[in-house]
């Protein structure tokens, strides 16, 4: 009976006492990964929850919450995990270039644009702010910018259908049929079922 007391306690106890199970902060992060990978999206927030509170300012922890958030569709809290992390962490890229793609999302094009370069200057060749920020440039009309960055992106990792996609688009609106159709298809050559590319693919040829 006693035993099985202290055990309750310890459990109930838990997000008061820090390591009080001896449990350290990465085992609840690591099984909040599991939880999210598995779609259990609420246990995973409970269990990121118990790694902040366990190491404060746990940037990895916070990004993770945040994304787990966008997949339960409460973007406000996704944003604010997201810059908590920034804010833990500055040189965290994961939560710039995520907080930047929601930005995007929601067309705040100018917010975007800000974590993107400040996670590019913090490392030029992360290549997901770059690809981010292609995109940001390609939807502001600045195609030569775009361009810059893709070409980085895809001199850094060639195996990125988007980066190839965004490339493919920015040639057409120079009139580069050939060009656009040539990246076009290393998109779909990278991914045969990358609907975006094959639909702008036909209206190139057409």
């Amino acid at each position: 009976m006693e035993t099985t007391m202290n055990k309750f306690l310890c459990v109930a106890v838990l997000a008061l006492v820090a390591g009080g199970c001896g449990r350290e902060p990465e085992y609840y992060f690591k099984r909040g990964n599991r939880q999210a990978s598995a779609g259990k999206y609420d246990n995973a927030v409970e269990s990121y929850n118990q790694a902040v509170i366990l190491k404060r300012g746990y940037a990895e922890a916070l990004a993770a919450r945040g994304f787990v958030y966008e997949k339960l569709g409460d973007r406000l809290k996704a944003v604010y995990n997201y810059k908590m992390a920034v804010q833990a962490s500055p040189s965290y890229l994961p939560a710039y270039s995520n907080l930047a793609a929601l930005y995007i999302d929601d067309g705040n094009l100018e917010e975007a644009l800000k974590y993107l370069n400040g996670a590019v200057t913090l490392n030029p060749e992360y290549v997901y702010a770059r690809l981010n920020r292609a995109a940001v440039f390609y939807r502001k009309g600045d195609c030569a910018a775009a361009l810059e960055d893709l070409a980085r992106v895809i001199a850094l990792n060639p195996s990125m259908p988007d980066a190839f996609y965004y490339s493919g688009l920015c040639r057409r609106k120079s009139d580069n049929f050939s060009g656009a159709l040539s990246d076009l298809g290393k998109a779909l050559a990278l991914d045969a079922n990358y609907v975006p590319a094959l639909f702008e693919s036909g209206r190139t040829k057409f």
